[in-house]
């Protein structure tokens, strides 16, 4: 239900005409000059995605001119009887479109990821490459038949070029005979009815024996085909004869090439002529700012800065004020501020801009159900209406005899009729054109029975009681265009919410009316209307206070979700950062537990000084742990008192204390440790909690770990020269080291010599728990000379 009448009291053929502008050629501009409303939803969507895709291109400078397409309808019409023939230059044109197919189609499949819905459109184009082939082998690139289209043809000009060189030889020896020279009135050779001539004065034309072909206007010149090149000429006529007989056969054989592909060609044309309506409309967005919109299947409808895009046209963007409206069938709204409309009444005095908001409204609609950007924000949201209907202005008609009351009748009439839920129906001044006080009556009846079937309806009226009827009908608000009374022009500001007033007394007054009229004017209305008006008034004012607080009502609701968002996103980063050092902390303790036990075996093994030198490094890495948080409190440890010491997951009792060093006896070895790294073990529960609380203050302290030993980034310990003693010594504090550092694989150089020290290293290599695997090096590691350890991770 898109009616003729509709598109055009909407502006809809001027909106056409204006977006047809933006495309780059004939077939573009026919394409959409086409365009019509769709009520598909799923046609909507598509066609506007495939504009925005050609926004992006735009804006990447990767978008496709099509200003070399031409329309080719003509020339497939004009091959349809069989036997037909294109001319070169026609056939050029055919060539020309399968060469623009054929790039067209190369540049969007490549970009195919970024440009999916035009790629998939460019992919159904024909390449025909066998067609395009054939017509660059017989067709120059200005459209001349080549001398290879076939055989023959090549023979032919072989021969004519070789007989006009024989007949130009021979007329130039007489050009250049000092006899004849002054018989010729130019020294050159021309051709008259297709034969070679020679130009010669008239009074010594019986000097040069020949043919008078032709002769100047004035007579002074006469054009003689010597008698000696008549042969010749004669040939060469003969010649041309059969080479545009030649021709005229390979044009038909190209013609019906082409002709067996009438109908790719006819969709290639199509394609591309889609292509660039997709541009046309895209770059229409660009220079009138319009926004791909929300399309909705809900009983939404939100305008966010619409404008009408022939007023943008006549007075420029800035020039233009925007319009804003919100309508729903249904509340959307969680805190019930918004309540549901689908029916919005506007009035307001004469030339006020209520039709421009109805037609402003009413274009919109159409242009995104033809995939047309509308000139609005891009967050505006928009149904899919099934119809729009629309009556506007004075349209009496004079071929009907219906008087502009009459006409309006005949076209609500017709609306009645058709119209259903997901109709939009506008109406101008409902209910004008007779007696107010069957007018009015009508109007509300009209709105009523639109409103009851819950239309998408857009009204305009003079009516007091049609104000009165939106503000007491459920699903009804009015609306007004602002009026400055000081300048009596309209600010074309539409205030939702706000009735209008008509304003005629003001403007009479200014405009210089008797006051005495005025004021008796003033008095009638009291009398008359003043209720209503007064009522008017107290709403529109009430309305107006009720707005404010909602827009700062608005306002304060933004900004409190905002301060929401912005504390959730606080609080996600602080619990990553938790997660973080948690984790890193407990990998430290559970390295600090291993070594610990590990420890304990060296102990079992007698090894007291080596593990007394691992114990100091121990203590250096507890006291760097501490370095990454801040001091908890200390216990009050005296010695006897049975303590844990934190980090080291050691447990004893206190021997003695020096200064802040406390020393552990922990049964199996002595330790000193700073005196708040020990905690007193009361009761198992108190215990439990002393230690969650030791390891989330170390856990939330620890950014990175570091180690302060002996560095082992290389992965290497060179052992040449050493002691069996002193090699498995620094082997194994390097060990340590390097399980430490995190590395997996290190390589021991020991050299071959007398075997003694590989088997030192390989014997410690194999009892050492915190190696998984050894093996000899590979040749370019080293050899027998090395061996790889793999060490143990967690």
């Amino acid at each position: 239900m898109f009616s003729a009448h509709t598109l055009k009291v909407l502006d809809f053929p001027n909106l056409l005409d204006i977006v047809a502008e933006q495309a780059h050629s004939p077939p573009g501009k026919e394409k959409v000059s086409e365009l019509t409303p769709s009520s598909q939803a799923s046609r909507i969507i598509q066609g506007l995605k495939e504009v925005e895709e050609f926004l992006l291109a735009e804006e990447k400078g990767e978008a496709t001119n099509l200003q070399e397409l031409e329309d080719i309808t003509p020339l497939l019409e004009k091959i349809r009887p069989y036997g037909t023939a294109l001319s070169p230059k026609e056939l050029l044109r055919i060539k020309n479109l399968l060469s623009l197919s054929d790039r067209i189609k190369k540049l969007w499949s490549e970009k195919k990821s970024i440009y999916p819905r035009i790629a998939s459109k460019i992919s159904k184009l024909h390449l025909l490459e066998d067609l395009k082939h054939h017509l660059d082998e017989i067709l120059s690139p200005y459209g001349k038949v080549l001398d290879g289209a076939s055989t023959l043809l090549a023979e032919l000009r072989g021969e004519i070029n070789t007989t006009k060189r024989t007949i130009k030889d021979q007329l130039q020896e007489l050009l250049q005979s000092q006899e004849l020279s002054k018989a010729f009135q130019e020294k050159t050779i021309s051709i008259r009815n297709g034969r070679y001539v020679l130009p010669v004065k008239s009074g010594s034309s019986n000097r040069i024996k020949g043919l008078v072909q032709d002769q100047s206007a004035t007579g002074s010149t006469l054009y003689i085909e010597p008698f000696s090149v008549v042969e010749g000429n004669n040939k060469l006529i003969k010649l041309v004869k059969q080479e545009e007989k030649e021709i005229n056969r390979i044009l038909i054989e190209c013609t019906n090439r082409v002709r067996n592909h009438r109908g790719a060609l006819t969709d290639n044309l199509q394609l591309l002529s889609s292509l660039d309506c997709i541009g046309a409309r895209a770059r229409f967005a660009i220079k009138f700012k319009g926004g791909i919109p929300q399309v909705t299947d809900r009983e939404e409808w939100h305008i966010i800065e619409g404008r009408h895009p022939l007023l943008i046209e006549q007075k420029g963007i800035h020039n233009t004020v925007p319009l804003s409206v919100n309508l729903q069938k249904t509340c959307q709204d969680l805190t019930g501020t918004e309540e549901p409309c689908n029916t919005l009444v506007i009035t307001g005095p004469n030339t006020g801009g209520k039709t421009l908001a109805l037609k402003t409204m009413g274009i919109l609609a159409l242009m995104v159900q033809s995939s047309i950007p509308p000139t609005a924000h891009r967050d505006s949201v928009f149904p899919v209406f099934n119809g729009i209907m629309a009556d506007i202005g004075d349209e009496q008609s004079i071929e009907q005899s219906l008087s502009t009351f009459s006409s309006h009748v005949k076209n609500i009439k017709e609306i009645l009729e058709t119209a259903n839920s997901n109709t939009l129906v506008i109406l101008d001044e409902l209910g004008a054109g007779t007696d107010p006080w069957e007018g009015a009556p009508l109007g509300m009846a009209v709105l009523e029975e639109l409103h009851h079937r819950r239309c998408w309806c857009l009204v305009s009226t003079h009516h007091n009681e049609l104000k009165l009827f939106a503000h007491a009908t459920p699903g009804m608000k009015n609306a007004s265009v602002e009026f400055d009374p000081k300048s009596l022009a309209p600010t074309y500001k539409l205030l939702v919410g706000i009735p209008g007033r008509s304003n005629a007394l003001i403007i009479a007054e200014k405009l210089g009316f008797p006051t005495a009229t005025i004021q008796k004017a003033r008095d009638l209305q009291k009398r008359e209307q003043g209720e209503i008006e007064n009522a008017i008034q107290e709403l529109g004012e009430e309305t107006s206070k009720v707005q404010k607080k909602a827009e700062a009502l608005e306002k304060e609701h933004q900004r409190l979700l905002d301060e929401i968002d912005r504390l959730q996103r606080e609080r996600e980063t602080f619990l990553k950062e938790q997660e973080n050092r948690a984790t890193e902390g407990r990998k430290i303790l559970s390295l600090l537990h291993k070594e610990t036990k590990r420890l304990s075996k060296e102990l079992k093994k007698k090894r007291v000084e080596d593990v007394h030198n691992r114990l100091r490094e121990l203590e250096k890495l507890a006291s760097t742990l501490g370095e990454y948080g801040e001091p908890g409190e200390e216990d009050e440890v005296s010695p006897g008192d049975q303590v844990r010491v934190w980090g080291l997951g050691l447990e004893g009792r206190v021997s003695r204390l020096e200064g802040d060093q406390a020393e552990v006896d922990t049964g199996k070895m002595k330790v000193l440790v700073p005196k708040d790294k020990l905690a007193i073990l009361e009761n198992k529960t108190q215990q439990a909690q002393r230690e969650a609380t030791h390891v989330k203050k170390l856990e939330s302290s620890l950014c990175t770990f570091h180690y302060s030993g002996e560095s082992t980034t290389s992965g290497e310990i060179n052992l040449l020269g050493k002691r069996v003693e002193e090699a498995v010594s620094l082997l194994d504090r390097f060990l340590d080291n390097a399980y430490l550092t995190g590395l997996k694989e290190v390589r021991i150089i020991h050299g071959i010599g007398t075997g003694t020290l590989k088997k030192a290293v390989v014997k410690l290599l194999s009892v050492s728990p915190i190696v998984e695997s050894h093996r000899e090096a590979s040749r370019d590691q080293g050899g027998a000379g090395a061996t790889i350890a793999k060490l143990k991770r967690t």
